[in-house]
């Protein structure tokens, strides 16, 4: 997932890792939890800065250990937020708010 294949979305969260939460992430899909990479404070962290970035909203009953062990589950969880669509669209899209709007 990493390099030119690599989404948006995924782009994004591993700024998060590298920025926030000062966690390097595997390039070979290892286990961000189950690794110790990630503890139950950077979840909170990193729960914050998703629901912040991604403009979601994270159902917390809902939540499992396996949706923060990848970034590829992470962004799932993102995807499959109900709140999610127009952020992750522009996300998708390549740009943001601080972007300019891109072409109608």
């Amino acid at each position: 997932m990493h390099g030119e294949l690599e989404s948006d979305i995924a782009r994004n969260l591993r700024g998060i890792f590298t920025e926030i939460l000062q966690v390097e992430v595997p390039p070979d899909g290892a286990g961000l939890v189950s690794n110790g990479l990630i503890d139950s404070l950077a979840l909170v962290e990193l729960l914050f800065e998703i629901e912040k970035r991604f403009e979601v909203t994270v159902d917390f009953e809902q939540l499992e250990t396996h949706d923060f062990e990848t970034l590829e589950a992470i962004e799932e969880l993102i995807v499959r937020s109900p709140t999610s669509q127009p952020a992750v669209l522009q996300t998708q899209a390549g740009w943001s708010k601080s972007s300019p709007a891109p072409p109608p």
